[in-house]
C-alpha cells in the first residue's frame, strides 16, 4: 500500500481535493476536528464515494458502523494481519458500501 498521511481533519480535507484515494483509514481521536466530523463532512465534500475503515479506540463500533459512509471497523490493538484483511477486503469490493459495513471485533473469523 502506498500510505498518504495527514494529521487532521483539515489536512485530510486538504489532501483529497488533490488526490482520491483507494481508501481512507481513519481514527476517531485526532487534534481539531475529530473523526466523526470527517464523516459528516465527506459525504458532501468528496465524491465519487471513497471506501473508509475506521481504526480507532476511541469509538463505539456498533455507532461507527451505522455510519453510512463507513464500510469497516477494525479497533486499534487488533493484529496488524486482521487490520490488513479486512482493508483488502474492503479494496475488492465493486463500489464503496457494496456490502454491509463489518467490524473485525464483530466478525472475529474475519
Amino acid at each position: 500500500f502506498t500510505v498518504i498521511p495527514a494529521l487532521s481533519v483539515e489536512d485530510a480535507l486538504r489532501i483529497l481535493k488533490n488526490r482520491r484515494p483507494s481508501l481512507i483509514l481513519l481514527d476517531i481521536g485526532m487534534p481539531g476536528m475529530n473523526g466523526m466530523t470527517f464523516l459528516q463532512m465527506v459525504s458532501t465534500e468528496v465524491k465519487p464515494r471513497v471506501p473508509i475503515v475506521v481504526h480507532s479506540a476511541l469509538a463505539n463500533p456498533d455507532t461507527v458502523i451505522q455510519n453510512e459512509n463507513v464500510d469497516a471497523f477494525v479497533p486499534k490493538g487488533t493484529d496488524i494481519a486482521m487490520l490488513v484483511k479486512v482493508i483488502r477486503e474492503v479494496l475488492s469490493w465493486p463500489t464503496p458500501g457494496a456490502t454491509p459495513a463489518v467490524s473485525a471485533e464483530t466478525d472475529p473469523a474475519g
